[in-house]
């Protein structure tokens, strides 16, 4: 959400501000500015609640950007089989070129995460790691909406030797550290999504890599918690404006 003293600032200025103030946070703790201490909500205050409000903008569209709609042309046709390329670039060592077969994978990540939360709530409830489950959504629809520290909470309190046995498959798919050169934060998010409602559906193992689902599902929140810090380049979550402000 876009504070008074940010109204008459442009979409980089603010991209900025909130950069460095995620940066100080980490190192101090605190944000470093002066304003009234926040008092989350706990996950069941916000069930059944709207989490989101109307895109704002978003990085691929500045709000005085003028939109032509226009008949389908080659542009368009370009990229209708973008999801049956792989992310990224293995052979290339640049900063963002990791590599991520997508293929034809349903983007799960264009559809808000407090969204999907609501959705498999009940599903969820029902799970016998219901609250490890609930822990991630949350988490993941914070993190979205802008908050720094819920993906650090959730690794603190699970085990993560599962994760490891994923990027240890990684390393054989891709190559070892692949993922750590960065890639848009979405394409990790789709994936953890799509693990979570694997998971949600009662199957418990991968096919493709023959492990569980959710361990692949905190590998993903790994990647995203790593890329914070070391590929904030890759930050394309949309920017909500709250209904009530």
């Amino acid at each position: 959400m876009t504070t008074n003293s940010e109204r008459n600032l442009s979409f980089e200025e603010i991209v900025e501000i909130r950069r460095r103030e995620a940066e100080f946070e980490r190192d101090y703790g605190f944000t470093g500015k002066a304003s009234p201490a926040y008092v989350p909500m706990t996950p069941d205050e916000e069930f059944n609640t709207t989490t989101f409000g109307p895109l704002q903008h978003a990085p691929w569209h500045r709000p005085n950007d003028t939109v032509e709609l226009t008949e389908r042309g080659a542009e368009q046709d370009r990229f209708a089989g973008a999801w049956d390329m792989a992310v990224g670039d293995i052979n290339s060592n640049a900063k963002g070129s990791g590599a991520r077969a997508n293929g034809d994978k349903v983007p799960m990540d264009l559809i808000p995460v407090s969204v999907w939360r609501n959705k498999w709530r009940v599903a969820m409830s029902q799970s016998v790691d219901s609250e490890q489950l609930m822990d991630i959504m949350y988490a993941l629809a914070k993190w979205q909406e802008g908050e720094y520290k819920p993906l650090d909470n959730v690794l603190s309190f699970n085990c993560l030797e599962g994760a490891c046995r994923v990027f240890e498959y990684g390393a054989k798919k891709y190559a070892a550290w692949n993922w750590a050169k960065g890639m848009q934060w979405s394409v990790p998010l789709g994936c953890a999504l799509r693990h979570m409602q694997a998971v949600l559906d009662g199957e418990f193992i991968d096919e493709e890599s023959g492990l569980p689902h959710i361990d692949h599902v905190f590998s993903n929140i790994v990647m995203l918690d790593y890329f914070e810090i070391h590929y904030p380049e890759g930050d394309d979550r949309p920017i909500f404006e709250e209904y009530n402000t």
